[in-house]
């Protein structure tokens, strides 16, 4: 119904509105079946905390190399 009213309403010129105007609402009802994406989905590979604590690796921190598995960082600030 609201394809063919917006058919007649669109020019003779190409509308995008009347060539999509079936797949569009299609593609969206689609997408409302997909779960949402969020933030606490990933975890961080070396955050000890749970989904909802904060990780962020440091600007200026590198791998310690006295340390097997490279943890803590080193912080290098400025080098």
């Amino acid at each position: 119904m609201l394809c063919s009213a917006i058919k007649a309403l669109s020019a003779p010129a190409i509308s995008v509105a009347s060539i999509d105007c079936e797949r569009i609402p299609n593609a969206a009802a689609e997408a409302l079946t997909f779960a949402p994406l969020t933030i606490t989905a990933f975890h961080a590979e070396h955050s000890p905390g749970g989904p909802n604590d904060f990780h962020s690796n440091a600007d200026y921190g590198w791998p310690d190399p006295s340390k097997p598995n490279g943890l803590p960082y080193v912080q290098r600030d400025g080098e």
